[in-house]
């Protein structure tokens, strides 16, 4: 979904800057502020995903060491490999 969202901001910040060079004024600043609010939609979005995945992991190795078992990053990581991996051998994987 992010991704959406920085192709759009640049389709439309392209846009912007043809119908600049090419003299329809009136167009863009319409075009660069709809940039502008899209780029912000993905940094809010960006940010907030980033936050989230750091309290999903925080919470999960918490629990993890509540049992006794010393998670890291790296283990996360190859647990989430080992993960994609089953999904791609049952055909879940995005294709």
């Amino acid at each position: 979904m992010a991704h959406m969202f920085f192709v759009w901001t640049a389709i439309v910040f392209l846009i912007a800057i043809i119908a600049g060079a090419l003299g329809f004024t009136d167009i863009a600043p319409d075009a660069s502020e709809i940039a502008r609010i899209v780029f912000y939609l993905l940094l809010v979005l960006f940010l907030s995903l980033l936050i989230i995945g750091f309290i999903v992991v925080r919470k999960v190795t918490s629990f993890a060491r509540g049992f006794g078992i010393n998670v890291s990053w790296g283990t996360l990581l190859g647990i989430m490999r080992v993960v994609q991996l089953l999904r791609k051998g049952r055909g879940g994987g995005r294709r």
